[in-house]
C-alpha cells in the first residue's frame, strides 16, 4: 500500500521503522567478568581437548534463518530508512508491514589469558499494525545465535546457544505534527514491554551456560521512549531516545538501559 506524505513523496507509509533493535539492546554486549571456566576431565581424548563446535543441525537453522531475512527483504519496496533509529512516521490505518534484519557482532581482543572472542548472530523480525494513522503496534520476534569461545587450563573450548530470544511488543503512538510546504515534523510516544519468551536455562557439556550466552533473559522489561522526525523532500533527521527497566531474575540483573540515536538522510536521486 502506496501513499503520498505531506512532503509529496510517494513512499510505503510506516515502512522506514526500525523496530529491531529494542530487544537487542543488551543481549549482544560482551560481558568478560560474567564468563566461568569450569573443565570436567571426561572432555579428554587422547591428550587432546574436545572442542565443541556448532552441529550440523544448528549450521542448516542459520542458513535456512539468513534465507528467510533475505525473502523478507527482498519482498520489501525499496526505501532509505534509518537502521537503528526508529521514525516517527507511522504506518496507515489497517496497514501491516512485516520488516527483518541480519545482525551480526563480534568481540575480540580480549586482553586477559582467557582469550575470549564472542560471536552474536541476530534476526529480528518486527510485524507493524496501523491501529490507526496516528496510533501503531508492533511484536518483535528476534532469532539469536551466540557462541564464545575461550581458553581454559584444559584447552580452548566453544560454548553457545540459539533459538528464539525475548519477544517484544510497543505501541507507538504520534502526539504532535507540524506540517508546511515540502515538509514535516512529527512527535511520537513509544511504550511497550519485553517478555521472557527466550530461553535462559539451556546447557552444554559443562553445565548451565552463563545469562549472557543465553537466547533469553528470563525478565519482564518494561520500556518507554521518545522519537522524533523530521522529513522534506531533500533529507530528513530522525531521533530517539528509549529507556528499559530490566528487572531481576532468579538473582541476575543486566542493568538498565537508555539508548540514544540520530539518523541523518540526503536525497540523491530524483532531485
Amino acid at each position: 500500500m502506496a501513499s503520498r506524505d505531506p512532503v509529496g513523496r510517494l513512499k510505503r507509509s510506516g515502512a522506514d521503522d526500525p523496530v529491531s533493535d529494542p530487544p537487542l539492546r543488551g543481549l549482544i554486549r560482551p560481558t568478560w567478568g560474567r564468563i566461568p571456566q569450569p573443565v570436567r576431565a571426561a572432555d579428554w581424548n587422547n591428550g587432546r581437548r574436545n572442542e565443541v563446535r556448532p552441529t550440523t543441525g544448528r549450521s542448516i537453522t542459520r542458513v535456512a534463518v539468513c534465507l528467510l531475512a533475505l525473502a523478507s527483504l527482498a519482498a520489501l519496496p525499496a526505501a532509505a530508512i534509518p537502521i537503528q533509529t526508529q521514525s516517527a512516521l507511522t504506518a496507515h490505518e489497517g496497514e501491516v508491514i512485516v520488516r527483518t534484519q541480519y545482525r551480526m557482532l563480534q568481540a575480540t581482543g580480549d586482553p586477559t589469558a582467557a582469550n575470549r572472542e564472542l560471536r552474536v548472530r541476530a534476526v529480528p523480525t518486527a510485524i507493524v499494525y496501523g491501529l490507526t494513522a496516528r496510533l501503531n503496534l508492533f511484536a518483535v520476534v528476534p532469532y539469536v545465535d551466540k557462541e564464545l569461545r575461550l581458553n581454559t587450563p584444559a584447552g580452548r573450548v566453544t560454548r553457545g546457544a540459539e533459538g528464539i530470544g525475548d519477544v517484544t511488543t510497543f505501541a507507538k503512538g504520534r502526539v504532535w505534527t507540524s506540517d508546511g510546504p515540502g515538509w514535516t515534523r512529527r512527535l511520537s510516544l513509544i511504550g511497550g514491554v519485553k517478555w521472557p519468551t527466550g530461553d535462559f536455562d539451556q546447557s552444554d557439556f559443562l553445565g548451565t551456560l552463563p545469562r549472557p550466552l543465553q537466547p533469553g533473559t528470563g525478565s519482564l522489561d518494561p520500556l518507554a521512549g521518545v522519537v522524533f522526525t523530521w522529513q522534506t523532500l531533500g533529507w530528513q533527521v530522525d531521533a530517539d531516545a528509549v529507556y528499559q527497566r530490566n528487572t531481576v531474575r532468579d538473582g541476575f540483573e543486566r542493568g538498565d538501559t537508555l539508548t540514544a540515536n540520530l539518523a541523518a538522510q540526503l536525497r540523491l536521486l530524483p532531485r
